[in-house]
């Protein structure tokens, strides 16, 4: 019987982990061919659709993986001598254009198990497996083309962040470097402030003492304007009696008295 997708799927990833051979080993194989005994009973396709093989021709040997070994040989003489058991190099490339995909993929992607099970499927049912993948593998190819273009335009965005944040931060530093000079002359200009305030601290304190001075000076003044006045006016009282005396006794000799002595037992004494 045939094998659903999901079989073939689960054998070829099966396969795909479990084959580590290198080109070398493959080459024999491809070069063999594929030889398919056609069965009618394991076969799916009906008795009408088969063709019976002539009683002379034992086997049918799959033509297209008959040629496999002049194709390969071709493909890697047109890049240079195929490579040895054991080789790491590879000296061709899959974009060239003379690079044979379809014998590659028979030397590495085919094997005798699935080939064997695909060509016992009916041509539809194949068709239709080819069909699915080829529209996955379209459906595919778009999403992954529009996730890229996405993801490069949301590059580009953070690209132009990046730039933007950058640029801001080459600002931000000379701002830094600008604010840290006005800094150092404000310290300068906040140490000459503190020197200006301890000046007039001094100042003041002169003041204050100036102040102080003149407000004894200024009691000192009144105190002997007073006293000179009081001078003056006892002056002028003792100069007024004596005129008087002067007066009225012509022959009195008034030239010892003095305003600043009293009598004391009728003698002139200084106060």
């Amino acid at each position: 019987m045939g094998m659903s997708k999901q079989d073939l799927a689960k054998r070829f990833k099966a396969l795909r982990s479990s084959s580590q051979t290198s080109l070398a080993q493959a080459i024999p194989l491809a070069q063999e061919g594929v030889t398919v005994v056609s069965d009618e009973e394991a076969t799916q396709s009906g008795p009408s659709l088969k063709r019976r093989r002539p009683l002379d021709q034992p086997k049918v040997v799959v033509g297209e993986t008959a040629g496999i070994s002049a194709r390969s040989e071709h493909t890697f003489s047109s890049k240079g001598p195929p490579l040895q058991e054991g080789s790491s190099s590879v000296c061709y490339s899959f974009w060239d254009s003379q690079f044979n995909h379809r014998a590659h993929s028979r030397a590495h992607n085919v094997f005798d198990g699935d080939l064997h099970c695909l060509l016992n499927q009916e041509v539809d049912v194949i068709q239709e497996d080819i069909d699915g993948f080829l529209h996955k593998t379209k459906v595919s190819v778009a999403a992954m083309c529009d996730k890229l273009s996405r993801v490069s335009v949301v590059e580009k965005d953070r690209a132009a962040e990046l730039a933007l944040t950058k640029a801001q931060l080459i600002a931000a530093k000379e701002e830094v470097v600008r604010l840290s000079n006005e800094i150092d002359g404000l310290q300068g200009l906040k140490a000459k402030l503190k020197e200006r305030g301890e000046r007039i601290t001094e100042l003041e304190t002169e003041l204050q003492q100036v102040k102080d001075e003149f407000a004894e000076k200024e009691k000192s003044w009144l105190a002997l304007e007073e006293k000179l006045a009081n001078e003056a006016a006892s002056t002028y009282e003792v100069g007024f009696e004596a005129e008087q005396v002067r007066l009225l006794c012509p022959s009195a000799d008034v030239s010892t008295a003095d305003a600043s002595k009293v009598v004391l037992d009728d003698r002139l004494v200084e106060e």
